[in-house]
């Protein structure tokens, strides 16, 4: 009865195997025909799909077109601009020259009217006070600046590196203190002992052109006021370091002194590249304007 019970079991279990199979392989089939019939009824809705997007590409396409046409505009518009600005740095270029040279004046006793004077040349007479010199730099030698007179000049190098010295000048008729940038001496000599014969004593008269506080540049060291270095002009901070009014001149080149640093450090002209800049956008305008031709309208 137990061997029979046994042979009964094992024919229900291997009947119900069968039957799970048969019923797995009826659902993948019927899985697949699902599968097929969907990628049969994408295949003939393409068509309707393409339809549908037909507008989007439609309106990508004429996009690219309308920016394909805008950059040859644009680059064009843009070297216009930069021809203007090269007639307007030329003619600062030039009003600068026309200040630096034109007639000596005397300084301003009112401090507002030397707001509107700068590159313009003054006369002062006084003393110097290098008691409280302070040095600007790095900065290289100009030999070619608005003068080519040579007086008081002990260093000649004029591709090394060094410093304006600039001083406190006591005017003579007012006891007003100013700032004189004196001119330039190289690292070796930023010492006043080691250039004391330059180091000038009593009355002078200079002629110095008006300068006011430049830009900081962008990553330039904060300026070291407590050890007299600066790395920018900064008018105002130096006036008050030094206990002067806040006017700073550069002395020209004939109010230098023997020994003393070299003077006409007045940098009177200003970069201008906008030749170059015209040159670039005017070709990407033709450049751009050509590929564009070529594409559509060719």
């Amino acid at each position: 009865m137990a061997s029979k019970r046994r042979n009964m079991f094992h024919k229900n279990k291997t009947q119900e195997t069968t039957e799970n199979a048969t019923v797995d392989l009826r659902i993948c089939a019927q899985q697949l025909e699902t599968e097929q019939a969907s990628q049969w009824r994408a295949l003939f809705q393409l068509p309707l799909i393409i339809g549908q997007l037909k507008p989007c590409i439609s309106r990508y396409v004429q996009s690219y077109q309308t920016a394909g046409r805008s950059i040859p505009v644009g680059t064009f518009c843009l070297g216009t601009w930069q021809v203007r600005r090269k007639k307007w740095k030329e003619d600062l270029i030039e009003s600068l020259m026309v200040k630096t040279k034109m007639p000596p004046v005397s300084l301003p006793a009112n401090l507002k009217d030397v707001q509107d004077m700068e590159y313009r040349t003054v006369s002062v007479k006084g003393t110097f006070d290098h008691s409280k010199e302070m040095y600007i730099g790095p900065r290289s030698c100009l030999t070619d600046g608005e003068s080519k007179a040579n007086e008081g000049r002990l260093f000649t190098s004029s591709g090394a590196s060094g410093y304006h010295v600039v001083t406190p000048f006591v005017l003579e008729n007012t006891s007003e203190r100013i700032l004189v940038n004196r001119g330039w001496v190289p690292f070796s000599q930023k010492n006043p002992k080691t250039r004391l014969k330059g180091q000038v004593e009593g009355t002078v008269e200079l002629l110095g052109v008006v300068r006011h506080t430049e830009p900081r540049a962008p990553f330039l060291p904060l300026n070291k006021p407590d050890v007299g270095v600066w790395f920018s002009r900064d008018v105002e901070m130096m006036a008050q370091f030094a206990d002067t009014m806040p006017i700073f001149i550069d002395a020209k080149s004939g109010s230098g002194v023997p020994g003393g640093p070299i003077a006409g450090q007045t940098r009177a002209t200003l970069r201008n590249e906008h030749f170059s800049y015209i040159l670039t956008w005017y070709s990407l305008s033709a450049a751009t304007a050509f590929m564009w031709y070529s594409r559509y309208l060719k």
